[in-house]
């Protein structure tokens, strides 16, 4: 009756710390330190390498997705002289 009660006792504290182990595993990236690697489309927060296949080439993602309109970016159009052949 000892051992039963030690596998259950054990069987309950596995779960409990596999439902621990979830929530913990849940993590955030901060938008100003995620870089996208293009070779494995992992996003991770090391600048220099990715986490997942060790590529040097990554790309920052707030450069692409947090980006103010610029000022001069706006196209204006001017009327010229019209252009005869």
């Amino acid at each position: 009756m000892v051992f039963k009660d030690f596998l259950i006792q054990s069987i309950i504290d596995l779960e409990i710390k596999v439902k621990k182990m979830k929530i913990i595993t849940l993590q955030h990236i901060p938008l100003a330190s995620a870089y996208l690697c293009p070779n494995c489309s992992c996003i991770g927060n090391s600048s220099k390498q990715c986490p997942a296949c060790a590529s040097s080439f990554l790309l920052s993602v707030a450069n692409v997705l947090d980006r103010e309109p610029a000022e001069d970016a706006q196209i204006s159009y001017e009327r010229g002289p019209a252009l005869a052949a």
